[in-house]
């Protein structure tokens, strides 16, 4: 007997336990929920460096608090994203032979143990073990490399290691289309050691961050720049105190530029000397094998939107 025809007569819900399901009656309820003291599955891989382009700690942090907005996902990655979905769970079921099911729009998971941790699930399946999560994802061919892996790439397995804590369940499958034609199939089971040791913590310093508007660890990441410049977009020509850490940032930021001037230096003369030995070529090709190229771009003229940005220099002491 399949997965399948087992559970025809039950709601493999009824199976998560650990965690209860809020259903909300409109999208702005559900996204409002998700912007207060939670964090969702999608939300842990930040803490770990392993979020998706353009998210940050810090700015994660600046959106929960409502300081800066939350960017909102295109309409058309959204219409593409729904038309897709029943895509992606027919295919799981095919190449796998079990069955799934979706928890329904506008709801959410809620750990009952930890009750600042949630998860929207795009679904659950039912195998020979039981219910498990299900994670679905649309993916563009260039990341195909990343799906190799025994167990797919790294933000994905932390989401789903989040959804388990949250559920209470011994496992899940992350289902990837790749290039809109390349199925893969991994199957995640809970880890409990990284649950404990290191995605809890993780999390619970988030939030104790928001609870004490206390900002995380500033990182070096455009997403990090990017809400900077959000919260603070102009200067009121007052002065602020520095305190002494910020001599020994002032000393490696002097170094750092000493090092990218060197660096820059080098790079521009070994880039002169191969447009100079390619000349009127196109290619210029090494004898390993490696290949050059020299071109010409023709780029239109435009004119620039006025657009108002601040620049932090440095002046030396009197």
């Amino acid at each position: 007997m399949s997965a399948a025809e087992v559970i025809l007569n039950r709601d493999p819900l009824l199976e998560i336990s650990d965690a209860k399901l809020i259903r909300f009656q409109s999208e702005a309820e559900w996204l409002s929920f998700k912007s207060g003291r939670v964090v969702g599955a999608s939300q842990s891989p930040v803490l770990f460096g392993q979020g998706y382009y353009g998210s940050s700690a810090y700015k994660m942090y600046a959106e929960s608090l409502g300081l800066i907005e939350r960017e909102p996902m295109s309409d058309k990655r959204l219409r593409v994203g729904k038309l897709m979905e029943p895509v992606l769970r027919r295919l799981f079921s095919e190449e796998t032979g079990y069955a799934n099911y979706e928890v329904g729009d506008n709801s959410i998971h809620q750990s009952i143990q930890w009750p600042f941790m949630v998860a929207s699930l795009d679904g659950v399946c039912v195998t020979e073990d039981g219910v498990g999560v299900l994670e679905l994802k649309n993916i563009s061919s260039f990341n195909r490399d990343e799906w190799t892996e025994d167990s797919g790439p790294l933000k994905y397995q932390i989401q789903v290691q989040h959804q388990l804590a949250v559920t209470g369940l011994p496992f899940g499958y992350l289902f990837g289309l790749i290039g809109g034609q390349e199925p893969f199939v991994h199957r995640i089971n809970r880890n409990d050691d990284f649950i404990f040791k290191a995605l809890l913590p993780a999390v619970q310093r988030f939030v104790e961050c928001l609870e004490k508007h206390i900002p995380p660890e500033i990182d070096g990441s455009e997403a990090t720049a990017k809400a900077i410049k959000l919260l603070h977009p102009d200067d009121d020509g007052s002065e602020v105190a520095l305190d002494d850490r910020f001599i020994d940032f002032d000393r490696r930021l002097e170094e750092l530029k000493d090092q990218e001037r060197t660096i820059s230096g080098e790079k521009k003369v070994l880039e002169n000397e191969i447009k100079a030995a390619i000349g009127n070529a196109t290619f210029g090709l090494l004898p390993n094998g490696i290949k050059y190229s020299y071109k010409t771009t023709a780029r239109d003229g435009y004119f620039v939107e006025p657009s108002k940005y601040r620049t932090l220099r440095r002046s030396k002491a009197r």
